[in-house]
């Protein structure tokens, strides 16, 4: 009698914290997904930007991949050329929509810092630079805390720059996407014909 009451007992305190549980997930999956940024409302504006100088690496093939080149680049300036604290970016140079995954390309790497500019010199005989001239681009800003942040990115702040474009008739252009240390994610869309021309330093 006493053994089956133990296993009763037993038996309701586990269904008890299976029903908690169940109840508790969506509540928590909701505050992670705000904690993540994903309800946040970016505010989509033009602003004149730049210059941006680039240490990049070329990346072809799902645009899911080009995070570890830019991870990797930025790993190899910090151990090799004491290049640290530095913006990440990855530039997208093709319409997922319209070409296959395998024939994306991409170009990813760092945004040096205006005192690490002096380097460039040096860092032309090692890598490729890009020097992205002040121009106008439409931009959003959203909090990097995880993975999330980037589906919200993919699914909010894309259509929202692409609509705030066409209201105000600018120039369709590739997005970057730019990774702040300050765990923020810049995203960027050059606006006006003209100002769009970049500069390979090698």
């Amino acid at each position: 009698m006493i053994s089956n009451y133990h296993k009763n007992s037993t038996r309701k305190r586990v269904f008890l914290s299976f029903v908690i549980l169940i109840l508790t997930l969506p509540s928590a999956a909701v505050v992670f997904m705000a904690w993540s940024g994903f309800f946040s409302n970016a505010e989509v504006s033009e602003h004149l930007m730049g210059p941006y100088y680039m240490v990049y690496a070329d990346y072809s093939g799902p645009y899911g991949g080009a995070r570890n080149t830019m991870d990797s680049l930025k790993n190899i300036l910090e151990k090799e050329d004491g290049i640290s604290a530095a913006d990440k970016f990855i530039y997208y140079e093709n319409n997922p929509c319209n070409y296959e995954s395998k024939a994306l390309n991409a170009e990813a790497g760092i945004i040096l810092k205006n005192s690490d500019t002096l380097l460039i010199n040096d860092l032309r005989k090692k890598y490729k630079l890009r020097i992205l001239p002040r121009q106008h681009f439409v931009s959003a800003r959203i909090p990097f805390r995880s993975g999330i942040s980037l589906f919200a990115g993919r699914v909010k702040i894309y259509p929202a720059i692409i609509t705030y474009k066409k209201e105000h008739q600018l120039m369709d252009a590739p997005f970057i996407e730019i990774y702040t240390n300050d765990k923020k994610v810049l995203y960027l869309s050059p606006s006006r014909p003209g100002l769009i021309t970049d500069i390979k330093t090698n």
